[in-house]
C-alpha cells in the first residue's frame, strides 16, 4: 500500500470538514454553530405532521456539524496512529496488514468518489 490511500483520506476527511463548517452556519449572517442537537426548527410550527418532523429533527442531530467534525477528528487519529507518512509505512506498533484492512475500511464511504481506486476495496 501506498501514500495514495492516505492522501485520497485526508482529502476527503478535509472536505468533510469543510462541508460541517459551511453547514454550521445555516445563514452567512450569523455565527456558525457546529451543534444540532436540539433540532433546527419547530417544523410541527411549520406545519410538519409531528411525527415526520421528530423524524427528520433526528436525522440532521445524527449527521449535525458537530458529528461530522468529531468523526474527522477520530478518523484522522486512527490515521495517524496507523501509518508513518514520513516513511510511507505502518507505525511500528501495528503489523502491515492490519494496517492496510483499517485504512481500507476507512476509505470504503468515499468508494462512489472519482478518485477512489478499485484496489483498496478490502
Amino acid at each position: 500500500m501506498s501514500g495514495d490511500l492516505i492522501a485520497f483520506l485526508k482529502a476527503r476527511l478535509d472536505e468533510d470538514e469543510q462541508a460541517a463548517d459551511i453547514g454550521a452556519q445555516l445563514h452567512e449572517d450569523e455565527p456558525a454553530d457546529p451543534s444540532y442537537a436540539g433540532g433546527i426548527v419547530n417544523l410541527e410550527d411549520a406545519g410538519w405532521e409531528p411525527g415526520a418532523a421528530r423524524r427528520f429533527n433526528d436525522y440532521v442531530t445524527r449527521f449535525d456539524p458537530a458529528r461530522v467534525l468529531h468523526e474527522v477528528e477520530a478518523k484522522r487519529s486512527i490515521i495517524a496512529e496507523l501509518w508513518d507518512e514520513k516513511d510511507d509505512f505502518p507505525t511500528t506498533w501495528t503489523a502491515s496488514g492490519t494496517a492496510s484492512a483499517v485504512l481500507r475500511r476507512l476509505a470504503l464511504p468515499y468508494a462512489d468518489h472519482p478518485d477512489y481506486r478499485q484496489e483498496w476495496q478490502p
